[in-house]
């Protein structure tokens, strides 16, 4: 049962089909169909609300629909920050001028009902008429020009950061909990050269020039100069800076998209919490020879009417192509971002079946069970993961030779927690 909420603030209770979106963009939205109440499904139009794991998501669109012996309604809703900020209006303006995101912030927060934490430092840059228009505009151009991510906390409080997430060290396999993984790589927009031209080395003088920076990939040796269009900002007054957005540019030019349906394991006993979006995974399919570790960017679940989830797909992006270039070997790379999450002292949680036991460092773990696993690291680049079998250490991952068993299940080791200090990007200056 669902719980909405009328204009009035009274509360119905209905059953209804339900799809919930999140994202990194900070995206929360639900669609859904709902099947009983007829005050509901009468009543429902402007003004509705429905609560979703604890928040209020607000109705954008109804669609009854008279299916001759029922009626059903369609609907979509957003969370109440979007919606609240969306129809909240920042009047005034800014000062032309350089201000520091503190006090870009302040402007669109101050009375809006919601509060913020910047976690990560921002050099102050100049805008142009910043103002008079609706908070969300307003929030989301700054966002895009910190280059900076943002989630929603449970308090209401918006975190921006310069990425969310965490390294959760799991792992998702065909033929386990992973049903199904697709690939898109975007190839047209691929390129290995950019330049770049900032601002006027001196603005009472444009006649000595621009800031100007060029950055060329390690992969020009292989497939060209391929040459993007020139980077164009003021923004810039340092050729460092300048050159660090074209590196961004040229690298992030080729990349692969990988669409992942996920097996609903909790339903089924075992306890794990599903990524989120933000989260660095490892993804395995061996029919693809895919093996790599990839970040999450959005994910979707589908509930039924008890409730109970009943499907998860995950929409990520994986390294760049030059960072695999430079890694070497994409198994390697995702391999040891396992063992970077628990390079620390031996450390031992539950796996997924609640039963079993994982344990990480170089000493071979006493009085194992059947089914423990064991990620091993002698510090100096040799890792496995092992699995207690018939009473013995079998390998199932070698990160020198690429050996992955079919008996694999998840696995989730100490998570490396991304803290705001580790976070911190080089920015505008």
């Amino acid at each position: 049962m669902l719980k909405f909420r009328d204009p009035q603030s009274n509360i119905q209770l209905a059953e209804a089909e339900l799809t919930y979106k999140e994202a990194v963009n900070g995206e929360k939205s639900l669609t859904g169909t709902i099947y009983s109440n007829d005050d509901v499904l009468h009543q429902m139009e402007r003004g509705w609300s429905v609560m979703f794991n604890g928040d209020w998501y607000y109705i954008t669109y109804v669609a009854p629909t008279d299916g001759g012996n029922s009626i059903t309604v369609e609907f979509d809703a957003v969370h109440e920050f979007f919606f609240k900020m969306s129809k909240s209006v920042a009047y005034g303006t800014l000062k032309d001028g350089s201000h520091t995101a503190k006090e870009y912030l302040d402007f669109v927060f101050n009375g809006s009902g919601y509060s913020y934490t910047l976690l990560s430092q921002v050099d102050a840059w100049e805008k142009q008429s910043f103002g008079d228009k609706n908070r969300l505009a307003l929030f989301n151009d700054l966002i895009s020009d910190m280059e900076m991510e943002f989630s929603i906390a449970d308090s209401g409080r918006i975190m921006i950061t310069s990425e969310i997430g965490q390294d959760l060290s799991t792992i998702v396999r065909k033929g386990f909990n992973l049903q199904e993984l697709n690939l898109e790589y975007n190839v047209s927009d691929f390129v290995t050269y950019a330049k770049g031209f900032g601002a006027f080395i001196d603005k009472d003088d444009e006649s000595k020039g621009r800031y100007e920076a060029e950055y060329t990939s390690p992969l020009a040796a292989v497939y060209g100069k391929l040459e993007a269009d020139p980077i164009t900002d003021e923004r810039y007054t340092k050729t460092a800076s300048l050159q660090a957005a074209l590196k961004k540019a040229v690298d992030s030019s080729y990349s692969i998209s990988v669409g992942i349906s996920l097996q609903e394991l909790q339903n089924a006993g075992y306890d794990y919490e599903s990524p989120v979006p933000g989260d660095y995974i490892l993804a395995v399919d061996e029919q693809l020879d895919f093996n790599q570790r990839i970040r999450i960017i959005s994910v979707e679940e589908q509930y039924n009417i008890y409730g109970e989830r009943i499907s998860s797909s995950v929409e990520a992006g994986s390294l760049s192509a030059t960072k695999q270039k430079l890694d070497g070997s994409e198994s390697n790379s995702v391999v040891l971002a396992l063992s970077h999450a628990t390079e620390q002292a031996d450390n031992a949680v539950k796996t997924a079946n609640g039963k079993n036991t994982s344990y990480s460092g170089p000493n071979q773990p006493q009085n194992p069970r059947e089914g423990d696993m064991w990620w091993y690291d002698n510090g100096s680049g040799t890792s496995f993961m092992k699995q207690y079998t018939n009473g013995e250490w079998v390998i199932l991952i070698d990160s020198n030779r690429r050996r992955i068993s079919k008996k694999l299940l998840i696995v989730r080791l100490r998570p490396l927690i991304l803290t705001p200090m580790n976070l911190t990007k080089s920015r505008l200056s």
